[in-house]
């Protein structure tokens, strides 16, 4: 049929609808992520890693002579733009044998015209469905619990935090806009060993590296916008700017973004991602509202993962887990990564159904009060003087003292 189109724009325009016409509902091309989804006859969903615009092009050009390379190209391009409209990419969380819609866990395959945004390569229905992990490592445990400064109360806010990245809709994430941030002074907490954790729990086409101080910058946005998680693993004091601030707000909330990727052209993204932040240092921002302030779970980790003081920074202490080859083989294993995800779904549940988070701790209240402190210099000017040094002084002696 397309051999028999006489101009070339007809044969692509025809050849684009009837590929995607197969592929609405069989495969998704994701050029960013290098892959492919692929609905089979049984309705179960299998990738393709290292998926290329050419490879593809070629293979169509193989099927179809009567279509040049160039063209086939332009068809691969166009199929990719298709799928990419925000209108046809919903936010639905595909497994193995269930998948998340609006927060809730179904069994089975997402079966709609539109493949899933998201596909994590485990199965953990059954763990939903008995509330218990299927599989259990103290070792995820021991480390969760050492960068929630062994206080168990921290932990609870922690996990529950976390697991609100399985609250994929508008809705939940309005209500639970929450960005968790560990915070440890001397570094060597275990901070990197669990975004390594987390990468291998999620995989890698969902988990982006990203810095929260940089997200006013258009690449940087866009590979956040487009992440299930992005984790800022070595975030510094760099100041965070308005606009920065602006767009951590808008991710965090699940809101639709018009952003532009690298050699792409400005496109509507629904986001659905939760921001995680490992640092030494708090940053500074510009953007001072409540409504920034409360997004952050700032968590201290007074602990740095060894048990030879000599090690130890100034502001440290051993940790509290005996440390062993065979806890980090563990850390490292197949079987953990399986137990923080099971783990966090079920806590998802939990939340989505009860509607609210544990009770924020003290320390992390203490640690927010103080961030917001630190930001705002007027605030802590007058906290530190108080009222009776200023009030009916002249406002050239009250700068002075400023």
């Amino acid at each position: 049929v397309l051999g028999k189109c006489l101009r070339s724009s007809d044969r692509v325009d025809y050849a684009k609808q009837l590929f995607n016409a197969v592929f609405t509902s069989r495969v998704r091309l994701d050029k960013d992520l290098g892959m492919m989804l692929i609905r089979k006859d049984d309705k179960s969903i299998s990738t393709i890693d290292d998926y290329d615009q050419s490879s593809l092009a070629y293979f169509i050009s193989a099927m179809v002579p009567s279509l040049p390379i160039s063209e086939s190209m332009q068809v691969v391009s166009k199929v990719e733009e298709y799928q990419n409209d925000s209108g046809k990419r919903g936010l639905v969380i595909q497994l193995n044998d269930c998948y998340l819609e609006d927060g809730i866990v179904k069994p089975g395959m997402y079966d709609s015209i539109d493949l899933p945004r998201f596909f994590i390569n485990r199965s953990v229905y059954e763990a939903v469905k008995s509330g218990k992990p299927t599989v259990y490592s103290k070792a995820v445990d021991d480390l969760i619990l050492h960068l929630s400064n062994f206080d168990e109360a921290v932990r609870d806010r922690l996990v529950a935090v976390m697991s609100t990245v399985f609250l994929n809709s508008k809705r939940l994430k309005t209500r639970f806009n929450v960005s968790p941030r560990i915070y440890g002074r001397d570094g060597a907490n275990g901070k990197t060993t669990f975004m390594t954790l987390v990468e291998r729990a999620f995989g890698e086409r969902n988990v982006k590296v990203v810095s929260i101080a940089d997200l006013g910058n258009d690449r940087t946005m866009y590979t956040a916008a487009n992440a299930l998680i992005a984790i800022d693993g070595d975030s510094t004091g760099k100041m965070i700017s308005e606009d920065a601030a602006a767009n951590f707000k808008s991710l965090t909330s699940a809101e639709l973004v018009k952003i532009r990727g690298l050699f792409k052209n400005e496109e509507q993204v629904q986001t659905c991602c939760m921001m995680m932040a490992l640092s030494n240092t708090l940053p500074s921002t510009s953007d001072k509202s409540a409504a920034y302030l409360r997004r952050l779970e700032i968590s201290r980790c007074d602990y740095q993962l060894t048990n030879d003081p000599s090690e130890l920074g100034p502001n440290s202490k051993c940790t509290l887990i005996e440390l062993s080859d065979e806890f980090f083989d563990e850390l490292y294993s197949d079987d953990a990564a399986q137990y923080l995800v099971e783990m966090l779904l079920i806590e998802s549940q939990r939340v989505r159904k009860s509607g609210k988070l544990p009770e924020k701790p003290d320390s992390m209240k203490e640690i927010l009060k103080k961030f917001a402190e630190d930001n705002d210099s007027a605030s802590a000017f007058v906290n530190e003087l108080g009222l009776e040094k200023i009030a009916g002084y002249s406002i050239s002696h009250v700068k002075s003292l400023y």
